[in-house]
């Protein structure tokens, strides 16, 4: 796909993952156009070097700015991300991910040029996790999320299909694992908490036993499956895409691997059994690899590149 002056609507691109795709978007030519109610002086978008180069208007993604309208690509990643902030708060969630949602695309449906392609943020905790006999999500399976994040993240990516099922808008709903590296604010977030802590000298503690196993993706190739998905729905193709490395890891094996890639030796130290426990969550990507994405950070690596970061940034954020 040619970028070079496309121009692409951005819902919440102050956010870690909006701030990276918007980076990449114009350093492709495109033209972005870039809405969030957090504004435009997000320390994401400061750190990525975006304050000056893309102006944000502080609107929710229901209330889609004039330019919007002319939109040839958009990319809906507005929400509430935090799985715990939305089990305390299941009204702002529904709203946030839900109702939002359905706003922007009826004001797509409604709009005189619709874009030639949508990409919705879904994720990978819309299925639920593994049950026992399983090894591994399709885009087949049923989203069964039956916590209040993943199940308001099953229910965007539904809104997606029957927009594209019953009014034809080119909508891919992506299902991807946890995105880590340089930039995130989040301290919360597993791999940002443990690289940050061992940038000022303190060694991984975990929440819990340290025995649940996710996926974990750097953030450059979540910015690639993006751009992937884009070109996919361009050219016809509508639903849901999972985008998972192609093994999942503990807890506990990954803060083992944060204290390798920041040269010490021994074991992290873990909680009691908690309701993650034993939680196991596998996804297929097959289906978007076939499409040309790859995931091409292992994650040593990546864990490496963050952790570097971490040590040059740590005042950040302010």
């Amino acid at each position: 796909m040619n970028w070079d002056k496309l121009r692409v609507l951005v819902t919440g691109c102050s956010g870690f993952l909006g701030a990276a795709i918007c980076r990449t978007l114009l350093d492709r030519g495109a033209s972005v156009i870039g809405i969030d109610p957090a504004g435009g002086g997000s320390p994401c978008l400061t750190v990525a070097g975006l304050a000056e180069r893309l102006p944000v208007a502080m609107h929710p993604a229901r209330q889609l700015p004039d330019g919007a309208y002319g939109a040839e690509v958009v990319i809906h990643l507005a929400g509430m991300s935090h799985i715990r902030a939305c089990a305390d708060d299941p009204a702002h969630a529904w709203n946030a991910n839900v109702t939002e949602t359905w706003w922007l695309l009826e004001a797509l449906r409604r709009a005189m040029l619709r874009p030639s392609a949508i990409v919705i943020a879904s994720s990978n905790h819309a299925y639920g996790p593994l049950p026992v006999e399983r090894e591994t999500w399709t885009e087949d399976d049923p989203l069964g999320a039956l916590d209040v994040y993943g199940a308001s993240k099953a229910m965007q990516d539904r809104l997606g299909a029957v927009y594209a099922a019953q009014w034809g808008l080119p909508i891919i709903a992506l299902r991807h694992a946890n995105a880590y590296g340089p930039g995130d604010p989040h301290e919360s977030h597993l791999v940002t908490g443990m690289l940050r802590g061992l940038a000022r000298g303190e060694r991984p503690k975990l929440r819990s036993d340290g025995t649940s196993k996710k996926g974990y993706l750097y953030v450059d190739d979540v910015v690639s499956a993006y751009l992937v998905a884009v070109e996919a729905a361009a050219n016809g193709v509508t639903g849901g895409l999972n985008v998972y490395p192609e093994h999942s890891i503990s807890a506990f094996d990954l803060a083992r691997m944060c204290l390798r890639v920041a040269g010490l030796e021994g074991d992290p130290e873990v909680g009691p059994p908690s309701a993650s426990s034993g939680y196991r969550e596998h996804l297929s990507s097959e289906r978007i690899r076939k499409l040309g994405w790859n995931d091409k950070v292992p994650l040593y690596g990546g864990l490496t590149r963050t952790l570097e970061w971490e040590r040059q940034h740590k005042e950040w954020p302010a």
